[in-house]
């Protein structure tokens, strides 16, 4: 009897119906956010250790340093392929010389760089 009456009634009162959990949600969320954001300042307050501070300060990382790691991964694999096109060239030369006639070993295509 008193479940049906409250259903009744919170079907019928709007502010009972979306008024009471708008307001629950303000007041939680602001608990919540109070909360959360005193984490952030009870963080800074840690002391951290003197030997993991040098360790941290010594591995700082920069934009150039992570610029600097692909472009050398670039320009070794860039000297690894003139290599491997130098060799096969005079792999292709000895072919040749030894057999007199030219026939590819293997066939390349130059692509234009």
């Amino acid at each position: 009897m008193f479940t049906h009456a409250v259903t009744r009634a919170l079907r019928k009162n709007k502010t009972l119906r979306y008024g009471v959990p708008m307001l629950l949600l303000v007041v939680g969320g602001s608990f919540g956010l109070r909360e959360f954001s005193q984490i952030r300042y009870d963080a800074v307050k840690i002391k951290i250790d003197p030997e993991l501070e040098k360790k941290l300060k010594m591995n700082q990382v920069s934009l150039e340093s992570e610029y600097e790691v692909p472009r050398v991964l670039l320009l070794m694999a860039h000297t690894c392929n003139n290599f491997w096109r130098l060799a096969l060239s005079r792999l292709e030369q000895h072919h040749q010389e030894v057999s007199g006639s030219y026939a590819p070993l293997i066939p390349v295509t130059v692509s234009k760089q």
